[in-house]
């Protein structure tokens, strides 16, 4: 009797009738549309996607699932969403078409996202308020097809996860006395104050976080963990970091219920950053009333900054204002060659006065802001016409808030990419070559003092005073494996004159070769190994030089080849193979051969083959030593110790202060690994590793190789008995 009850109570408890499955489809329904109409796109999503367990979507439900996926950057998700919808309905909603079309636009699909916005265009009146809003962005789809074919200046990457949040990451501001430190704000999860509705009221369920200010700095070669400002200047409204003075003393900051219309107010600390908190309003051109936004500091006496205000020449302008006698002059619309009918904001005025960056939504961008660059010429006092910075700096999503490092060499930017943590995120892009905009000061000193200074002195030009050099470094690598094997296959490296030129006609000739051996013999693995002339900038080298090889490698996995049989180094120019400078000057041919990537091809060990890893033919009159002792050291047993494992490029001046660095990766991994130097017995390794342990790199450990390449604490003991000195390690190890 008793196990019976136990059953019928059990059946009670767990099931559940048609009417209590309505019932609960129906709460779900109502919470998720509830949030999807405050655009809380996440939450919306997930309820949507726990009400379709429960009941078969209706195309309107399909459609808020796949706007909401598209909101929460589940691009291949949302398409499947609208696809599905267009299939299955007979009259499809219209905006389908147009949600479908700015899906393949972020994609960059741009040939789609056209076919969609005229599908759109269509169907619809032409009194439709969205007509000419998609007509331009039909434009922009033109624009970025165009754009595609420009050389790319830099790699961008996003700032990692330890910095970004999946809420939004905005207006990067390096500390103009920490060259470690940068300053953002963020509306994350625990900024002060809590969750608030558009009122500044608490509202847990539906509010959104305000703006803090929050830091960063490099610890390890990385970007770390962030901290908040002081409550004093955090607080339950949004605070957004503008500027700093000339000396990094005093910084400008923006408070107000929105991100538009509140206060400029100034706060000092000493430069050590321990802060005597003052919060007075600052003296400014800017009046928040008029739309005034995004102010950039060029020095003490001159600003510049975005503005709606009325006469302009289109949305928000960019304006300039200069302090002269204690007051700020009137501001000046920098005119029709820089603003446009749309809207031009956040500038920033690099150092030589003449170069101006700012972001913009006019049809030449690729699709929403797009970071612009424009430089003042001197002799015709006026503005050539603003370039588009291109992919990958500019995406189809807002890209703004654009600042250069004061070494020209990086530039930090706010954009809510698809490939994000969430909304905006903080990104860095790493310039093939130096910004010269950066290195030089002018006479006069600002585009603003230029009529005036050559009224007065009957002179043109601007006055450079700086010059620029970067020491030439390049590296060759060869490693040869014992393999026994009755048939030889000779692997050639390939050369480059640019990124562009890696997957040549001629280069994937010899690319394929390597195709067709690997798939015939799938345990092969291979090793690319890219090297450079020096022509990169030195912080660059190592960064830039693997991203060369991961070109190939996509090739390669496109190819049936499997990433984790993929290998990578990014060598930079540490260990030329060919000397570039000889006694008539420099050598063409020397930088030809230094340009290159290696493939070595190993792991075919009872494969009936013979493997030849060929490295660049130098002739002796070019041969250069430093390449040849590197390869001498690097066969057989060999150290080097590793001093970070990161997702991004690795920050800090170790790399530049040791020999031998190396990053290196398998394809695919979500992360590069950094060593220095190169020993070939361990004792010599493990002193450098406790040098850097002694400077703060508490996780720097030795890492073997065998013939260069990795050899893990199970291979260790294998070629113990052929390598003895590994005992050393793995004594080490143990007891570590």
């Amino acid at each position: 009797m008793k196990s019976n009850l136990l059953f019928l109570f059990a059946i009670l408890l767990f099931s559940v009738s048609p009417a209590q499955a309505q019932r609960s489809a129906k709460k779900l329904k109502a919470s998720a549309e509830n949030y999807y109409k405050r655009d809380k796109y996440a939450e919306a999503y997930n309820l949507f996607a726990k009400y379709t367990r429960l009941k078969n979507p209706d195309a309107g439900i399909m459609l808020k699932m796949g706007i909401s996926a598209y909101h929460t950057n589940r691009l291949p998700e949302a398409i499947r969403y609208f696809n599905t919808i267009i299939s299955n309905e007979k009259k499809p909603d219209k905006s389908v078409y147009y949600v479908l079309a700015r899906t393949y636009h972020q994609q960059r699909n741009f040939k789609e996202a056209i076919r969609n916005y005229k599908k759109y265009l269509e169907t619809t009146k032409f009194d439709d308020q969205r007509r000419e809003h998609i007509k331009d962005n039909i434009l922009r789809c033109a624009s970025g097809m165009n754009l595609s074919y420009v050389d790319e200046r830099a790699v961008v990457e996003n700032m990692g996860i330890k910095v970004n949040s999946a809420y939004d990451d905005i207006g990067p501001v390096l500390s103009p006395n920490y060259d470690n430190k940068l300053y953002f704000s963020s509306n994350r999860e625990g900024s002060v104050g809590g969750k608030r509705n558009a009122e500044g009221y608490p509202d847990e369920q539906y509010g959104s976080y305000s703006y803090d200010i929050f830091s960063t700095i490099i610890i390890n070669g990385e970007w770390n963990s962030t901290i908040p400002l002081p409550t004093l200047i955090n607080s339950v409204r949004n605070e957004r970091l503008l500027d700093f003075n000339d000396d990094g003393q005093v910084l400008f900051y923006y408070k107000g219920l929105k991100l538009s219309g509140g206060e400029v107010l100034v706060d000092s600390f000493s430069t050590e950053e321990k802060n005597e908190l003052y919060t007075p309003k600052m003296n400014t051109p800017m009046t928040s009333t008029k739309g005034d936004e995004s102010p950039y500091f060029f020095n003490d006496s001159t600003m510049l900054f975005s503005s709606n205000r009325e006469g302009g020449i289109g949305g928000k302008d960019i304006y300039v204002s200069t302090r002269e006698n204690g007051y700020w002059t009137v501001p000046k619309n920098l005119g029709i060659t820089i603003n446009s009918h749309y809207d031009e904001v956040s500038p920033f005025l690099s150092m030589d006065g003449r170069t101006l960056y700012f972001s913009s939504n006019r049809t030449e961008s690729i699709g929403g802001m797009d970071i612009y660059r424009a430089r003042y010429n001197d002799g015709k006092q006026g503005w050539e016409t603003p370039e588009n910075m291109a992919w990958p700096i500019n995406s189809p999503s807002d890209d703004r808030d654009f600042r250069l490092s004061p070494n020209g060499l990086e530039g930090y930017y706010t954009s809510d990419r698809k490939s994000g943590n969430g909304g905006f995120d903080l990104f860095t892009a790493y310039f093939k070559s130096q910004l010269y905009e950066q290195s030089v000061t002018s006479n006069p000193l600002v585009f603003t003092q230029v009529p005036a200074y050559r009224k007065q002195q009957q002179s043109t030009g601007v006055v450079f005073e700086s010059s620029d050099n970067f020491p030439a470094k390049s590296y060759p690598s060869t490693v040869n494996f014992p393999e026994s094997a009755t048939t030889v296959v000779e692997i050639n490296p390939i050369n480059y004159r640019d990124d562009d030129d890696i997957l040549s006609t001629d280069n994937l000739e010899k690319i394929n070769e390597v195709v067709q051996i690997m798939n015939e013999y799938p345990q092969l693995k291979i090793m690319l190994t890219a090297h450079s002339d020096g022509s990169d900038p030195v912080e660059f080298d190592l960064f830039f030089s693997i991203k060369r090889a991961e070109k190939v490698a996509a090739y390669l996995q496109s190819k049936g080849i499997s990433s984790a049989n993929i290998y990578l180094k990014g060598m930079g120019a540490v260990n030329p193979a060919a000397m570039q400078q000889i006694e008539g000057g420099s050598s063409a041919m020397a930088e030809k051969i230094n340009r290159r990537i290696d493939f070595e091809i190993f792991n075919a060990a009872g494969l009936p083959l013979q493997i030849v890893n060929k490295g660049p033919v130098v002739s002796k009159f070019l041969k250069d030593e430093r390449g040849v002792m590197y390869n001498q050291a690097n066969k057989g047993l060999s150290y080097k110790v590793q001093i970070g494992s990161l997702a991004q490029r690795y920050k800090g001046s170790i790399l530049l202060e040791y020999r031998q660095p190396l990053i290196e990766s398998i394809f695919n991994d979500k992360n590069y690994k950094y060593t220095v130097g190169l020993f070939q017995n361990f004792y010599g390794a493990e002193q450098l590793r406790k040098e850097l342990v002694a400077r703060g790199l508490n996780d720097a450990f030795v890492v073997p190789y065998i013939n260069g390449v990795r050899a893990s604490m199970s291979d260790s003991k294998i070629y113990a008995a052929a390598y003895p000195d590994l005992l050393n390690f793995l004594a080490q190890t143990k007891q570590d």
